[in-house]
């Protein structure tokens, strides 16, 4: 059996001295925004291992406990804070296209919950909405910084969908459905907002699928948001 070549990469640390990761490293690794490593100077050399590591052979991936970590942190007197993303970097993943589906929402159902469970039933963990359409009613939330919650807006009777863009992720090991909306009244009046809930009318949607690494959304301490996880 041919031996696995060795990957090699020239990376360049930024001025705190962190440094990213090659996603061909990371794909090879299964290395995601979970994983701590085992960083260790020896003989002029620094050698980082991945903490999420098999204990033996057949056995399953070995996950620290959120104490251990918390003990790693305090044995390097690391501020947890200092994990946190350089906000100042665009954090991105490459994707390619998969398939693609044009459809049609049922009358009377949430489109959200429609969506999800067309995502469910297609296996599409990751992709790309857009929808046209009628809703009978919908609830619109804006994002209040200070509260950390979703300020609900109702919006009664019927109303166009003028726009609505979003996207599909995982949430909880689920397909999880991003949508922003723009509703119009029969005077071409607006509301828009990030969708909550609504009840479909009519409505026809386009759903593009992206294959790549996995596409999580997690709680962001910052931001009180969930957020899409990048390595």
């Amino acid at each position: 059996m041919m031996a696995e070549k060795g990957l090699t990469r020239i990376v360049k640390p930024r001025a705190k001295g962190q440094i990213t990761i090659p996603v061909d490293f990371r794909r090879r690794l299964n290395i995601d925004a979970d994983t701590f490593f085992q960083v260790t100077l020896k003989e002029g050399k620094i050698e980082i291992i991945p903490l999420r590591l098999r204990t033996e052979e057949g056995a399953s991936l070995r996950e620290y406990t959120d104490e251990e970590i918390q003990r790693f942190l305090e044995e390097d007197r690391l501020d947890p804070k200092m994990l946190a993303v350089d906000v100042d970097m665009v954090q991105a993943m490459e994707f390619r296209l998969g398939r693609s589906f044009l459809g049609r929402l049922p009358e009377g159902k949430d489109p959200l919950v429609a969506l999800a469970d067309f995502c469910r039933e297609k296996e599409v963990s990751a992709g790309w909405l857009s929808a046209i359409g009628t809703l009978r009613r919908a609830v619109l939330g804006y994002f209040d910084e200070k509260s950390r919650q979703y300020l609900r807006i109702p919006v009664e009777g019927f109303r166009e969908i003028a726009s609505c863009q979003g996207n599909v992720s995982l949430r909880d090991g689920q397909p999880f459905i991003h949508l922003h909306i723009v509703l119009s009244d029969a005077d071409g009046r607006t509301v828009a907002g990030h969708l909550l809930e609504g009840e479909v009318f009519v409505g026809e949607f386009y759903l593009q699928e992206v294959l790549g690494p996995a596409l999580v959304r997690r709680p962001d301490p910052q931001s009180g948001l969930a957020l899409w996880a990048f390595p």
